[in-house]
């Protein structure tokens, strides 16, 4: 299965620095800009089925690209959320890491009230993976998702450790091809490549 994943574009969250996880997010000007120019490098490629976050900011970077690709059957799924923090959504991440400084959380296994933990996250994905694994083999998949399900995702993929986060972590509208293989020798295109936007 080859697939064709991206971040979306910038929101003003993002911009703001603050936590979205499950709520909807709104794409700044820059974001269309960086959504669209994501449609127009990934727009002549073969894709046979699109499965896209169901947020909105997903939804609005999900158009641009399939605007080159308007018969490619579309999924809107929830597996695809960021990582939920609960009553986290709507602070400032500022508010959240002296939170974690000062209590001596880990933000890898804190678990918000109302959200979810990391590896809770990285499950859902990681299920979603096998699933459509099974349904597409042979299929060109389009992923447009988030940050942090993409990242605990590569941590997977590449048998990385938690403190590596960061380098596998995509910037808004990054895009990864990858050919996933069942012995697990998995051929890498690009990795949360930014160039399109240069």
């Amino acid at each position: 299965m080859k697939l064709i994943i991206v971040r979306h574009g910038e929101t003003h969250e993002n911009v703001a620095k603050i936590i979205q996880g499950q709520t909807d997010g709104k794409l700044t000007e820059l974001g269309i800009e960086q959504a669209r120019t994501v449609g127009v490098r990934l727009k002549d490629e073969k894709i046979d089925i699109a499965y896209v976050s169901d947020l909105e900011r997903t939804c609005a970077t999900a158009a641009e690209i399939l605007h080159y690709h308007p018969n490619v059957p579309v999924v809107y799924t929830k597996e695809l959320r960021e990582r939920a923090w609960g009553v986290w959504e709507g602070k400032k991440s500022e508010e959240r890491k002296e939170f974690f400084t000062n209590e001596g959380h880990s933000i890898d296994n804190y678990k918000p009230k109302g959200g979810e933990s990391f590896d809770e996250m990285q499950e859902r994905m990681l299920h979603f993976i096998q699933k459509i694994l099974g349904k597409h083999r042979k299929d060109t998949v389009l992923i447009v998702s988030h940050g942090g399900t993409l990242t605990s995702f590569y941590l997977s993929l590449f048998q990385k450790a938690r403190e590596e986060y960061k380098t596998y972590h995509p910037k808004n509208a990054a895009i990864t091809i990858l050919e996933i293989s069942d012995d697990k020798k998995h051929t890498v295109h690009v990795l949360n490549c930014v160039k399109h936007l240069n």
